[in-house]
């Protein structure tokens, strides 16, 4: 089984963020390996709905707000 962590940020000209995408994306590197936990795959994705996306990757859990 493979087993994919996705960090999702929608892209808002609008909006201010305090942390871009790669920043997050270290930020969940350095925790999982902190945490001891391999075999695990950081991705990025912004474009069309969230529900597409999962739909397209074959996703069967979604985390929110991590």
């Amino acid at each position: 089984m493979h087993r994919t962590v996705v960090a999702l940020r929608r892209k808002q000209e609008q909006a201010e963020v305090l942390l871009d995408v790669a920043d997050r994306v270290m930020l969940v590197e350095r925790a999982l390996d902190q945490a001891g936990i391999q075999g695990l795959t950081i991705a990025t994705w912004s474009e069309g709905l969230l529900v597409d996306y999962c739909t397209e990757m074959g996703a069967k859990v979604l985390v929110k707000g991590i």
